[in-house]
């Protein structure tokens, strides 16, 4: 299974409290469609149910500045437990933690207070054969992520639309592979 990135255009704030350096925001909107993904124009949506506590207690997931895990580490929960702190609630995963006394969290932090970051991504991996694909009134291939087996990272992140931000980290022979795949689940789904 692949390793898949989105980016929600949901509110990350800087909060009061560990002297200024609290942020929190939210990496996964549950029932919310993304932008069109990939030559297919894949509308996805995360289900309420897809990420678990189970599935938080099992991941290693990390913060990272723009998923650039070369720049260092923002904040980690490992296995449930660290500095990243991952809250589940009825409308999607919110996380917080306090920026750390380095360059990468003042760096964090000034893009915060100049508005220039406000949006959350993160990076995961489903059980594709629990994914489920329909057509809707438009004649568009939807996708609803129903169980996330893995979470790898929840991001702070300056570009806010799907296609920008996977095209930004990914190879474009992943992005390729990706919608071949896709486009041969929506001739299947045409077949029927």
């Amino acid at each position: 299974m692949e390793k898949n990135i989105r980016t929600y255009n949901t509110e990350l704030r800087k909060v009061d409290g560990g002297n200024g350096r609290m942020v929190e925001g939210t990496a996964i909107v549950f029932g919310k469609p993304s932008q069109p993904l990939g030559e297919a124009k894949v509308i996805e949506y995360i289900d309420k149910g897809a990420v678990t506590q189970d599935v938080i207690n099992n991941s290693d997931v990390f913060c990272y500045l723009n998923h650039d895990e070369t720049r260092g580490v923002l904040a980690r929960c490992r296995y449930g437990k660290g500095s990243l702190k991952l809250d589940l609630k009825d409308d999607g995963l919110h996380y917080s933690f306090e920026a750390p006394h380095t360059q990468l969290g003042d760096e964090l932090l000034n893009y915060l207070e100049r508005g220039e970051i406000y949006t959350s991504s993160f990076a995961f991996r489903t059980k594709k054969a629990s994914d489920v694909y329909s057509r809707d009134d438009q004649d568009r291939l939807i996708r609803h992520v129903t169980c996330i087996t893995n979470l790898y990272d929840v991001s702070p992140v300056f570009e806010p639309a799907y296609l920008d931000t996977s095209c930004s980290l990914r190879k474009l022979q992943d992005i390729q592979e990706t919608d071949n795949k896709l486009d041969k689940i929506s001739k299947e789904i045409d077949f029927l």
